[in-house]
C-alpha cells in the first residue's frame, strides 16, 4: 500500500535540518535537556501555527496524532508541561538561525537578473508580551520591539529581517546588518536619509529611490523633458551639497535626480534617485506610485 505524506510531514521536509542542527550545536540548545529536544520543540511550534492551535493542549494533541511519522525524523511528541518549560527557557536564536536559509529558497535569482530586482526597506513596531518588556522598552510608557525588513515585491516575501528593541535606529540596522544585492533598486523613506548609506548602495551599482529632507540643499543643474509622461510635474538633475559641515565632506558627491509626481490629494511628491537615465515613469513605479498614465499616491 502506497503511503502519502501528510501536509505537516511535507512542511517538515522543507526545513533545512542541517543548518538547524548546526545552530543547535553552536548554541548548545540541547545541553542538559533530557525531555524535549530542540528539533521536537521546533516541530511543536510549527504544528501550533499550521493547525491554528489555541493553546499547548491543542499542540500536544496534534503531535500525538502524528507521533509515528514524527519519530521517523527523530522528533518526539511534546507534552504540554514540557513544552511550556521549553518555551520559557530555550533561546530563540536557535530558531532564528534557519530563517535566512528559508528566505533564500523563496526567490532564487540568477546574477543576470539582479539589475531587475526591487527591494523595499522599512521597519515596523510590534508589541511583545510582558516577559519581553524590559528588553523591548520604547519611550517612557510603552513597550515595543522593531522588525527591520527588506521586502521583495516580486515574490511577496521578505529577503531579510532583523529584530531589535523599539528605539533602535532604522539607518543603523541598514548600515550594519542589512545585506546588499549588487545592481538592485532600493526604495526607502526618510528613516534612511544618510548620505553614507546612499554612497554604499551607489558603490555597489544599486539604484536608490527615496525622498530628501526639507532642509537638504540642492543645486539644480538641468531639466529633463517630461512631455508624454502624465503625472510627472518636474524632472531635474541636481547636485547635493559637497560638504555637510566645515569638517565633513558629503560621502555622496555625485549628481542626483529629483522627480516631482502629482498625487490625488493635491500635494506633490518629490522623489530623489541616483538613476540619471531611466524614464521617470519607471522610477516612480519603483517607488510605489501609480504608473505615469494615471496619478496616485506613494508608499514612501
Amino acid at each position: 500500500m502506497q503511503k502519502q505524506a501528510t501536509v505537516f510531514s511535507q512542511l517538515l521536509q522543507l526545513i533545512p535540518w542541517g543548518v538547524f542542527d548546526r545552530a543547535v550545536a553552536a548554541h548548545r540548545a540541547d545541553k542538559g535537556r533530557r525531555t524535549l529536544s530542540t528539533r521536537s520543540h521546533l516541530a511543536a511550534l510549527l504544528a501550533g501555527q499550521l493547525f491554528d492551535a489555541y493553546g499547548l493542549r491543542d499542540i500536544e494533541a496534534v503531535m500525538a496524532i502524528h507521533a509515528g511519522s514524527l519519530r521517523r525524523r527523530n522528533i518526539e511528541p511534546a507534552r504540554r508541561s514540557t513544552l511550556s518549560d521549553a518555551n520559557a527557557t530555550r533561546t530563540p536564536e536557535v530558531f532564528e538561525a534557519i530563517v535566512p536559509a528559508l528566505l533564500a529558497k523563496l526567490s532564487p535569482q540568477p546574477l543576470a537578473e539582479t539589475e531587475k530586482a526591487l527591494r523595499i526597506i522599512d521597519s515596523t513596531l510590534v508589541r511583545p508580551g510582558a516577559r519581553a518588556a524590559e528588553w523591548a522598552r520604547f519611550e517612557k510608557r510603552s513597550v515595543a520591539a522593531k522588525v527591520h525588513v527588506v521586502y521583495d515585491p516580486a515574490c511577496q516575501a521578505p529577503v531579510f529581517f532583523h529584530l531589535t528593541c523599539g528605539n533602535s535606529s532604522d539607518i543603523t540596522v541598514a548600515k550594519t546588518a542589512m545585506p546588499t544585492t549588487a545592481g538592485a533598486t532600493y526604495v526607502f523613506d526618510l528613516g534612511y536619509h544618510d548620505f553614507g548609506f546612499w554612497a554604499a548602495l551607489d558603490a555597489a551599482g544599486c539604484r536608490l529611490v527615496t525622498r530628501l529632507k526639507r532642509n537638504t540643499k540642492v543645486t539644480v543643474k538641468g531639466e529633463r523633458p517630461i512631455a508624454g509622461e502624465t503625472g510627472i510635474l518636474a524632472d531635474t538633475i541636481v547636485a547635493l551639497s559637497q560638504r555637510l559641515s566645515l569638517s565633513r565632506r558629503n560621502p555622496f558627491p555625485r549628481d542626483g535626480r529629483m522627480i516631482v509626481v502629482h498625487r490625488d490629494d493635491g500635494k506633490p511628491l518629490t522623489l530623489f534617485t541616483n538613476d540619471l537615465a531611466s524614464p521617470a515613469c519607471q522610477i516612480t513605479g519603483a517607488a510605489g506610485t501609480s504608473s505615469c498614465s494615471s496619478a496616485g499616491s506613494s508608499s514612501i
